[in-house]
């Protein structure tokens, strides 16, 4: 069953792993940074557009993201600013399994609302 070895052992991308990667200063931080940087497009503001965008990305072993992915998609206006802001973020802790950093794909949700003043 284990497909894994079809894979370079370093490329592979693991879902669960011993120590999963964090956002330094941990959940609520990486949330507070999202929110402090993501930049509601003005237009699907104008629009109404709001809802929930499901992104995936890879925590590489040095704690940097690539492979950003949305996984539910509202409008591309947000899924595209989605796709902004999380490639902006500092590097993570890594993942590691077996006491070594590995690539470990991380799945995020975020929820672009506005309340009509």
């Amino acid at each position: 069953e284990d497909y894994g070895r079809v894979l370079d052992a370093e490329q592979k991308v693991y879902d669960k792993v011993e120590t999963m990667p964090s956002f330094v200063g941990g959940q609520t931080a990486m949330f507070r940074w999202i929110s402090e940087h993501l930049q509601y497009p003005e237009e699907a503001m104008n629009k109404g557009i709001k809802g929930r965008v499901i992104a995936t990305f890879v925590v590489e072993k040095d704690g940097s993201i690539t492979d950003i992915e949305i996984v539910k998609s509202v409008h591309p206006l947000l899924d595209n600013e989605t796709i902004r802001v999380l490639g902006t973020m500092p590097k993570w802790i890594p993942g590691t399994q077996d006491g070594s950093p590995v690539r470990v794909k991380y799945t995020v949700p975020l929820t672009y609302n506005f309340t009509e003043e």
